[in-house]
């Protein structure tokens, strides 16, 4: 039986969103490979499943999947897709949407714009997760990179001159750099000036994509942090435009909870973040809102601590326990926000079981 879908779009980062709602849904890692080769499958940078939320406080739950069959921790773009169908779907424009990195709320603005909250960046090198401990913020690399975590693992490479860079070569030499135990995703920035900056961004598992939303945060934040621009900025990718806002901790909502490491329950599921070779096939259960699988150790040491999520800011230094420079403090920081469009190219069905084997 046919599988209904849709086909949406954050500035040109596109996905394969498919409802595990209303009935459940299998899929093994062989069969998201085959969905995402886009000769031969559906063709999309992530697959996004929509789920029950296993939280009252959200209204609906989301799985991200790479083209190499991996889990991803954290997608903006896929984020703020799926805030513009759960608010066509309740008619209201503020909305709150589950992930393995926490509970997020999103808004849907005029002019097709959704605003998502990505939640603090986490700047300790355990957290990234870095192999050794280190400064984030200058890593022992080429080029120096300055790496963070928005729910998934990220280092930034700030060059002179963008288009001078081979980011598909660079960027997969690093994604698979034995500095990070669950790969990464690398930025290439070009500060533009204090308040805009010019970003591609070769994604794990998923290759050269035309945009990036975690990315995006990603690189504001290493930026500000070196002194390179303000808390506020446009990024510009190959796609479009998003703008990316790292607030101040007193600008966060008032009463907001601390949401980080308070996701989705994994619990027995599926786990496959940062390691294509784990060949395990989650299963959606409509009721559970949660894949069933094997493995939840990998998991809950990327989630880190479910009691704090919060990370340390950026704004002054510390030495952690092995007494290597870090650079952030006991205080918790600031939210990071994303600004930018939501578009469904098509709807579309898919025999999912031509894609069992």
């Amino acid at each position: 039986m046919p599988t209904a879908f849709r086909k949406m779009h954050g500035a040109g980062n596109d996905f394969m969103v498919l409802d595990a709602r209303t009935k459940p849904l299998t899929l093994a890692p062989p069969a998201i490979r085959a969905l995402g080769n886009r000769r031969t499958g559906v063709g999309w940078d992530q697959l996004i499943v929509i789920a029950a939320a296993t939280f009252a406080t959200a209204d609906a739950a989301m799985r991200i999947y790479n083209p190499d069959g991996s889990e991803a921790g954290a997608c903006g773009n896929a984020t703020r897709c799926v805030a513009r169908l759960l608010a066509e779907e309740t008619g209201r424009r503020a909305v709150r949407i589950e992930t393995v990195s926490g509970v997020l709320p999103a808004e849907c603005l005029a002019h097709g714009q959704v605003r998502v909250d990505m939640g603090p960046p986490r700047l300790a090198w355990h957290e990234v997760p870095l192999r050794a401990a280190c400064d984030t913020l200058w890593l022992d690399l080429p080029d120096s990179p300055a790496a963070v975590s928005m729910g998934n693992p990220h280092a930034t490479v700030f060059v002179p001159a963008l288009e001078v860079v081979d980011v598909a070569a660079a960027g997969a030499a690093l994604e698979n750099h034995p500095m990070f135990p669950d790969r990464a995703n690398i930025g290439f920035a070009q500060v533009l000036a204090p308040d805009r900056i010019r970003l591609r961004v070769w994604e794990r598992g998923a290759g050269l994509t035309l945009a990036c939303g975690s990315g995006a945060c990603a690189a504001l934040v290493n930026a500000h942090r070196r002194g390179l621009t303000g808390r506020r900025a446009e990024l510009e990718l190959d796609g479009g435009t998003l703008l990316i806002e790292w607030r101040a901790p007193e600008e966060t909502e008032a009463g907001e909870p601390d949401r980080r490491g308070a996701g989705l329950d994994t619990a027995g599921a599926d786990i496959t973040a940062g390691d294509a070779a784990a060949e395990t096939t989650p299963t959606w259960d409509s009721g559970a809102g949660r894949s069933v699988a094997a493995n939840s150790e990998a998991r809950r040491s990327m989630t880190g601590d479910s009691e704090r999520g919060d990370s340390a800011a950026g704004s002054s230094a510390s030495r952690d326990a092995a007494g290597v420079h870090m650079h952030h403090a006991d205080a918790p920081h600031g939210h990071v926000w994303m600004t930018g469009p939501a578009v469904t190219a098509f709807h579309g069905s898919v025999d999912l079981t031509t894609y069992a084997a």
